[in-house]
């Protein structure tokens, strides 16, 4: 019994350091819905052998504490016990939050905003539009504002901003931050909740996705938009691929996609790097097409992923580098790095698709999947 509680507690304690190390601050939502989807292998494959090593931990640390308490006479335990408890309280209060802030005047935030797309009446325009939509990894709205002594962290982002529209805030919903909640409200207005590990359900519940449910992917598609995805990713990990095939989106292409076609994704780290990632998906966009079909080109990034973000050796900054490039070892450094790569690659890919002269007219639509940890 003791061996058990022991167990317990440092497995608690090792899994909320794994999460806060590899993923940053999680949601228990976010747990739940990532238990019943798996595929976090296919993600990256580096976490197999992290999550060995973290047990490894965890069970070196219940030997070491098994072999202290059996020594203890059993007045002295119960403090070393309490002790280890706190610790395991405190670790998952460090790593489990939920960054979503209620109403300022305590009213439902869906219950106000919510439209049912299938009650609503659709009319495309007579010349329909060609629409790139671009879910940045952990975009958070404050990178595009100026700091105390120093530029935005989104210089390019920024001066496209200036020059367009912005919609409102982004507003976190509960069940929408992480990356295909975040993919999952933006599309389909509402949040991905999870329907319990446990459930008789829950094994038939990972394959689909908001079935009978209107997105704005299948208005789209029912109105005459050929719809593809490009990411960087699996499409595997989380059930991303299912919830893409059941709403619209024909054209599908992720970390498994681009290796079929030769390219070289990285096996470390979570797939194909936004440099690469961008160029793919407008070579893919000239592709030919009938000469009335209007296209929705969706792209997902993924080098800023938290905590720490991806190095992507695509982003060359010329013959001066910025201090921060040689730090990779640094994670807040690391992540200027990425942002500042990510930021160039998505600015460059909506100058290529505004300034195509192909006679139609064109609609872009920058956000975070979801917002930053």
């Amino acid at each position: 019994m003791l061996a058990a509680l022991v167990f317990m507690l440092w497995t608690v304690v090792g899994t909320s350091w794994f999460m806060r190390q590899y993923f940053g601050l999680v949601t228990l939502d976010q747990i739940v819905f990532h238990l019943e989807h798996g595929g976090l292998g296919e993600a990256d494959t580096r976490l197999y052998w992290r999550a060995l090593r973290c047990l490894a931990g965890v069970v070196g640390l219940t030997l070491l504490s098994l072999v202290l308490l059996t020594r203890l006479r059993r007045a002295h335990r119960l403090p070393l016990l309490a002790a280890l408890g706190a610790g395991a309280v405190l670790s998952v209060h460090a790593s489990v939050s939920d960054p979503c802030e209620p109403e300022a005047d305590g009213g439902d935030y869906l219950a106000r905003h919510f439209v049912d797309p299938g009650q609503v009446a659709w009319r495309a325009p007579a010349s329909k539009p060609d629409v790139l939509i671009v879910f940045v990894e952990s975009l958070d709205q404050s990178y595009t504002q100026p700091r105390p002594t120093q530029a935005p962290l989104l210089p390019e982002l920024t001066r496209l901003q200036d020059d367009a529209q912005t919609l409102g805030q982004l507003h976190n919903l509960s069940g929408a931050s992480w990356t295909l909640g975040g993919l999952f409200s933006a599309l389909c207005g509402v949040p991905l909740q999870p329907v319990g590990v446990m459930s008789r359900n829950s094994y038939d519940y990972a394959r689909r996705f908001y079935a009978g449910g209107h997105c704005l992917t299948d208005v789209l598609a029912e109105q005459g938009w050929q719809v593809s995805f490009y990411g960087g990713a699996s499409l595997t990990f989380a059930g991303k691929g299912y919830f893409l095939q059941e709403h619209g989106v024909t054209r599908r292409f992720g970390a498994e996609q681009w290796r079929q076609a030769g390219l070289q994704v990285p096996t470390r780290g979570w797939g194909l790097l936004d440099s690469d990632l961008a160029q793919q998906a407008w070579a893919d966009m000239q592709r030919p097409r009938r000469a009335d079909e209007a296209r929705v080109s969706m792209v997902l990034t993924v080098d800023t992923h938290g905590p720490a973000g991806a190095r992507d050796p695509g982003c060359d900054t010329g013959a001066v580098r910025a201090a921060d490039e040689d730090e990779d070892d640094v994670p807040v450094e690391l992540m200027r790095g990425s942002l500042r790569c990510t930021d160039h690659v998505v600015a460059q890919l909506v100058q290529r698709f505004v300034g195509q002269r192909d006679g139609r007219p064109k609609v872009v639509w920058v956000m975070g999947d979801h917002l930053s940890p």
